[in-house]
Parts: C-alpha cells; sequence; structure tokens
C-alpha cells in the first residue's frame, strides 16, 4: 500500500500471554526513503481486538476501521500552517469526508488460502502471487531480527543474518512442549 521502509526498529514479546514462543506483541517503527515514517502495533492478547489502518499527510488522515474509509481533509496544508503560522497551538479546521471504496475479489486470507488449495487441486492461477507476500514476510523478520538484536534493521534485510539469529534461538530454546489434547476448533474464528 505504501512500499517497502528501508529502515525497521522492533520490539516483540515471545509468550508473553500464550504459552508456545511466538510473538505475542508487536510494535514496529519504520522509516522510509522518503521522509515517511510508519508505525505498526499489533498483540494476539487484546480482546475485543483492533484492526485499523491510518495514513497522514499534510492534507489530512486516511482512516480506514470496521470496514468504513473516512477522510479527515484539512482546510490547509498542515505543513504549509506549521511553518507560516504565528500561533504556537494550531486548530486546523477539518471536514470529514466517507470514501466509497470497491469490495475487494482478493486480499483477505480467507479468499487467499480458498484459491490456494483451489489451485492445488484443480490447476489455474493464484489470484495473489507468492512475490506478494514476499515482502509482509521480509518485513516481519526484520521487524524480529530488530528486536532480537536490540538495534535498528536496513531492508533488504540480510536473508545470512534473519538465518543466524533464527538458528540461535532455536539451539538455545528451553520451551518444553506442553501436550496438547486434539480439538475441533473452528479455523474461520481466527480471521475475525
Amino acid at each position: 500500500l505504501v512500499g517497502m521502509p528501508n529502515r525497521v526498529t522492533g520490539f516483540t514479546s515471545l509468550g508473553k500471554y500464550h504459552n508456545i514462543e511466538v510473538e505475542d506483541e508487536v510494535t514496529a517503527y519504520m522509516e522510509f526513503d522518503n521522509g515517511m515514517i510508519g508505525h505498526l502495533i499489533t498483540s494476539t492478547g487484546e480482546a475485543p481486538g483492533s484492526d485499523r489502518l491510518e495514513i497522514v499527510g499534510e492534507n489530512g488522515k486516511l482512516i480506514f476501521e470496521n470496514g468504513k474509509l473516512t477522510f479527515f481533509r484539512t482546510k490547509e496544508s498542515v505543513l504549509d500552517l506549521i511553518d507560516n503560522s504565528p500561533e504556537r497551538f494550531l486548530h486546523v479546521e477539518h471536514s470529514i469526508e466517507d470514501v466509497p471504496y470497491p469490495e475487494p475479489t482478493t486480499g483477505n486470507h480467507i479468499a487467499i488460502i480458498e484459491n490456494f488449495a483451489d489451485v492445488i487441486l484443480n490447476g489455474g492461477d493464484v489470484t495473489v502471487p507468492a512475490v506478494e507476500g514476499a515482502g509482509s514476510l521480509e518485513l516481519a523478520n526484520a521487524i524480529l531480527l530488530s528486536s532480537f538484536d536490540h538495534c535498528t534493521v536496513d531492508l533488504p534485510l540480510d536473508g545470512e543474518a534473519y538465518q543466524r539469529k533464527l538458528q540461535e534461538l532455536i539451539n538455545t530454546s528451553s520451551f518444553v512442549k506442553p501436550e496438547v489434547k486434539s480439538a475441533d476448533d473452528d479455523m474461520s474464528k481466527s480471521f475475525q
């Protein structure tokens, strides 16, 4: 949506809420070549959880939440106001607009998995090529490496450095997997 960052600093908590070695909380600060910054905050320990995307620019911000896209349009450029206003504390006038958008035909987890399984069983084309997921995986791995090594990580990710860290974590893991009884889980609940 906004491209890949060129640097990321990540903070993760492994196994904070679940008795498995999983990233239960993740916070990332991302820097982009054009000066833009991004923040990612997610947790498996919140109920009800949040699913919100904000994109902020000099002329307002877009918020996508609960299936609704809203544009908070400023009447003037915020950057111009900051540069030129004699006031120290600005109230920026804005309007609020609902933004219609077409329903996605691909992109949600269920549709992607169903399409992938159908292609395996019946042939055809995947709706979302693997390369589309590679960037997400690289970003996730960079966030983890940054958190584990307590440093900012440049992208593209040094795959060998990540592999070494992953192997180190595997070798030093003291986690003992508890015996788990089989359960009939409704996997559709994991995508809510």
